[in-house]
């Protein structure tokens, strides 16, 4: 898109105080931690990708390098990877793929979609993120797609409505997503089934 989406409004809010919310939202059913952001160390819960330029996977790796460094890896504790470029994320589809998270599964995530995702923070998963990130060379190695790939312990489950993982590239898509928004807050005033519309 040629600029930051994380400062791109959406239905009043940008697109990072959206998904901010949008996970506060879970401290009423989960323990929080934290809310660390990747890649905006202006933010005050920032980390600076140690990977630069290497997508949500460097992302991914400096988050949880920065919850293990505070947290240690003692207990299970699941990172909730959500992209900012989501905007029809809802509560319930975070609550889905938390809900599959006992300490045995390193990853769950939707069949549709490698994000939102739901990783089990630890030294061994770390150690496997860095040592793809450092041996990229190869296009698509290094990407959250490979690392799912790559992990035997996971789950993907269907999201049922899709709508949810769509994902704002364009300004077109941004005015789309804005549309899909806003037409299942007037069913939800009426009181009537919202109809997927992808």
């Amino acid at each position: 898109m040629g600029v930051d989406k994380a400062s791109l409004s959406f239905a009043g809010n940008t697109l990072i105080d959206r998904s901010r919310a949008l996970l506060e939202g879970l401290a009423a059913d989960y323990t929080l931690l934290d809310i660390v952001t990747s890649g905006r160390a202006d933010q005050s819960a920032g980390v600076i990708d140690l990977y630069s330029g290497r997508g949500p996977l460097g992302g991914i790796h400096a988050v949880m390098r920065n919850v293990l460094e505070r947290f240690g890896d003692s207990s299970p504790v699941y990172l909730l990877i959500v992209p900012v470029d989501m905007p029809c994320l809802r509560l319930e589809d975070l609550k889905k793929l938390l809900a599959l998270c006992d300490g045995q599964r390193a990853v769950v995530h939707y069949s549709q979609s490698v994000l939102p995702l739901a990783v089990k923070a630890g030294k061994d998963i770390l150690n496997k993120i860095e040592a793809m990130l450092e041996n990229s060379q190869e296009p698509g190695k290094a990407s959250v797609k490979g690392f799912i790939g790559s992990t035997r312990e996971k789950q993907a489950v269907k999201c049922e409505r899709e709508v949810s993982l769509f994902n704002v590239n364009t300004p077109e898509d941004l005015k789309r997503a804005l549309s899909f928004y806003q037409e299942e807050l007037s069913y939800e005033n009426s009181n009537e089934p919202f109809k997927n519309p992808l």
